[in-house]
């Protein structure tokens, strides 16, 4: 059986992401952001598994 793979609702604002990430802002402040100011009613674990499968984990920083 062939899988269907699809693109993110997410994936056109990769780099507004990817910049708000790098700034400091926790996953869930970003998925707030997307939500209130692109009208993107999806779940945050949706928003996770794509920052996890886009390689945007990286920008986020670790805590100590």
């Amino acid at each position: 059986m062939k899988r269907i793979s699809r693109k993110s609702v997410y994936a056109p604002y990769y780099s507004r992401i990817q910049g708000l990430l790098f700034d400091g802002m926790s996953k869930a402040d970003v998925w707030r952001y997307m939500t209130k100011y692109f009208d993107l009613d999806y779940t945050y674990q949706a928003f996770r598994v794509y920052t996890k499968k886009s390689g945007l984990d990286w920008f986020i920083p670790v805590k100590y």
